[in-house]
């Protein structure tokens, strides 16, 4: 009969339209008929003679059926609306509620306003239905919260998917009702199942919608509230903060965590309190180490109080990517390794899925690029089998760096392609400059340097994932500044001694412009102290800028960086060669040995291959350069030597803890001073120094 009403209104509107009216109210249609009796005219009066039609339990059991926003279960109807099967099969029969798989049903949506009116009948039943309903549902999510960290992990996200409606509308219903104990108990299956399926948005609009009923809330007012609802409001701002880094609101995380962090460390729970410092700590992970170091040790300590041994792994796990991160690969291995075992141990899917994606950085860091290969597919194959879709995204993209500097070209792009068509199947924007960025270490690689300085500075525009930032080659951010300074074919005849070096391989060079890098920090990173901050006021930097500029050039040579061309080495070294030549002929200057002539000619005779020409402008310009700032000439060699040996002495002094990493971080913080004063502070010795005033 509701069909006929319905088809009776189609030459005067669409479907789509008559739909639109359908949902503004059931008594639209009506239908014109004198042979239709007064209770059939409208869609209204007809289901009102069908609810006569139902005993006064029926009437009552499809009005509490309405509290199910859609799809049900038959226990769920059971337990929240007191239906016996019997019940629900009568109202199949009545055509008022379908069974659309063999244990879930729904109401139509027409029928659900008209039962959903009905219940308004009987007001006493509303709360407690509505605070039955949210109990069921949470106290289900919470059952899955183990469920979602083991082996079954992929068969739990998929109950909580069927469910998810029932669970948000529960979730609302227990805020409304102030169901602390029951929401605290989902959080954290809530956490993995947004975290798992990336639909962040969703997340955050349950957050917000549990922290609009007690925001703004004062110091005064905090204390009140029951530890229940602190307890909650703490966590809710970690789960709050998390969703928020993955949509890239970074300065919105950090208040989130700030605040939750603030509840937790009152509230006794280590493990909330734990989780909440160790989700910050890895948003500092590349923004502030040393202060996500600190984070993780006092997670540490406040996970060595609970007997959470899927915690501790993850603790593991995250120091041991930690102790990547400040170069100690040999700690980091060992970490992760420890996690690893107890991951086995649990057989959870996703700390196994992160033991070996770390294990693969490490090995890709260290130059092995093999095992990161092994490591990496791993990863893969484990995210696949289990869906963990954000983590089969980083290993497909790490894996494409892998193939990269194993010179498999073709394989890489492949890698990086797919990662493109699973980040848009999963709507990861966040990590298009991740993949952005690989695509400019292979475009590098292939020599190809317009492209590679567009995909570098790109990705810097969308902003770098923290967590890759450490395994950035240096040679990319240099391409980004040094690219704008490229300049046009110099023909043979006006070709001066750079501009040979550069004619036969660039790259040659290009590892001299760590002058770039300097730059870069004393613009974004300036040094606390102005001493140490800017140019000297004679404007040198005595031996620590040309002197790390020149010592990079064979720093990278012995790296590996030319190992595909070895005649490149050669330049490496004819460059070095033409400096001192250069450095000495001005040293003689300054002390009255040779004139500016001799001094030219000097430079001349003993740079390599002819390739200092006298005929050109350059040889001129350097002498004078020199001459008119003693030390300056010199600190391209000296400044070498002294960086050089200060490396050798700070590898003695640490032993197994030294690292290059750690060696280029001391020098770079210590600033824009010399050398000798940058070693007495690094290792104590002020002999050098000493020897200085002695001269004098």
């Amino acid at each position: 009969m509701g069909i006929e009403l319905a088809t009776s209104m189609l030459p005067l509107l669409s479907c789509d339209e008559l739909a639109a009216e359908l949902a503004e109210g059931l008594d639209f249609l009506t239908a014109e008929i004198a042979d239709l009796p007064p209770d059939q005219r409208t869609l209204a009066t007809l289901f009102e003679r069908s609810w006569r039609l139902l005993s006064p339990p029926g009437q009552l059991l499809l009005a509490r059926l309405s509290i199910f926003p859609r799809f049900f279960c038959r226990n769920a109807a059971e337990v929240i609306a007191g239906a016996s099967p019997n019940a629900l099969k009568h109202l199949i029969d009545q055509s008022l509620l379908t069974r659309v798989e063999p244990n879930r049903y729904i109401l139509h949506k027409t029928i659900h306003e008209f039962a959903l009116q009905k219940l308004q009948q009987w007001p006493a039943h509303i709360a407690t239905l509505q605070i039955t309903y949210a109990r069921f549902y949470l106290e289900f999510a919470a059952s899955m919260d183990s469920r979602v960290m083991g082996v079954a992990y992929g068969e739990a996200i998929e109950q909580i998917r069927n469910e998810i409606d029932n669970v948000c509308t529960a979730w609302r219903r227990a805020v409304t009702h102030q169901l602390w104990d029951e929401l605290d108990g989902c959080i954290s299956t809530l956490f993995w199942f947004y975290e798992q399926q990336g639909i962040y948005a969703d997340a955050i609009d349950l957050c917000s919608f549990a922290m609009g009923l007690f925001l703004p809330v004062d110091n005064q007012q905090y204390y009140k509230l029951g530890a229940s609802v602190r307890l909650f409001m703490g966590r809710l701002y970690t789960f709050f903060a998390w969703c928020n880094v993955r949509l890239g609101r970074i300065e919105q995380a950090h208040t989130a965590y700030q605040s939750s962090w603030s509840i937790l460390q009152h509230e006794g729970s280590p493990l909330a309190a734990a989780t909440c410092l160790l989700l910050w700590g890895m948003l500092m992970i590349g923004s502030n180490l040393p202060r996500a170091a600190a984070l993780f040790s006092e997670v540490q300590r406040l996970i060595q109080a609970t007997d959470n041994t899927w915690q501790q792994a993850i603790i593991a796990l995250v120091l041991g990517e930690t102790e990547l991160l400040f170069g100690n690969y040999a700690k980091a291995e060992a970490q992760i390794q420890a996690g690893y075992d107890v991951a086995k141990r649990l057989n959870s899917p996703r700390l196994l899925v992160v033991a070996h994606k770390v294990l693969g950085r490490i090995n890709f860091v260290r130059g092995h690029y093999h095992h990161a290969e092994e490591q990496l597919r791993a990863t893969i194959a484990i995210a696949r089998q289990h869906h963990l879709s954000l983590f089969r995204l980083e290993g497909i993209t790490l894996l494409g760096g892998a193939l990269r500097l194993q010179g498999r070209f073709a394989e890489a792009s492949a890698c990086f392609a797919e990662g493109w068509q699973l980040m848009e199947e999963l709507g990861l924007s966040l990590h298009r400059s991740f993949i952005i960025w690989e695509e400019g270490c292979l475009a590098e690689q292939c020599q190809e340097y317009t492209t590679a300085k567009e995909r570098f500075s790109k990705s810097l525009d969308l902003g770098l994932p923290n967590w890759w930032t450490h395994t950035l080659a240096t040679l990319g951010w240099a391409l980004i500044a040094i690219l704008a300074q490229m300049g046009a074919y110099v023909p043979i005849e006006t070709r001066n001694f750079f501009a040979i070096a550069t004619h036969y391989e660039p790259l040659t060079l290009y590892t001299h412009f760590y002058h770039w890098w300097d730059l870069a920090r004393m613009r974004d990173e300036p040094h606390a102290s102005p001493v140490r901050r800017v140019a000297l006021r004679y404007n040198i930097w005595d031996s620590r800028a040309e002197g790390m500029a020149t010592a990079m050039e064979e720093f990278m040579l012995h790296a590996g960086l030319f190992d595909d061309s070895p005649r490149t080495r050669e330049i490496v070294w004819i460059m070095l060669a033409q400096r001192a030549a250069r450095g000495l002929a001005s040293l003689y200057a300054h002390d009255n040995q040779f004139d500016l002539q001799q001094a030219k000619a000097f430079q001349v005779e003993w740079t390599p291959r002819g390739w200092m020409r006298p005929d050109l402008d350059l040889l001129g310009f350097e002498q004078q350069l020199y001459l008119r700032q003693p030390g300056y000439g010199t600190s391209y060699v000296t400044g070498k030597y002294l960086l050089e040996d200060l490396m050798r002495e700070r590898a003695q002094q640490l032993g197994a803890d030294f690292t290059l990493r750690r060696y280029f971080d001391e020098v770079n913080n210590a600033g824009m001073i010399p050398v000798s004063l940058i070693r007495w502070q690094l290792t104590g010795n002020d002999d050098q120094i000493r020897a200085i005033g002695a001269a004098r």
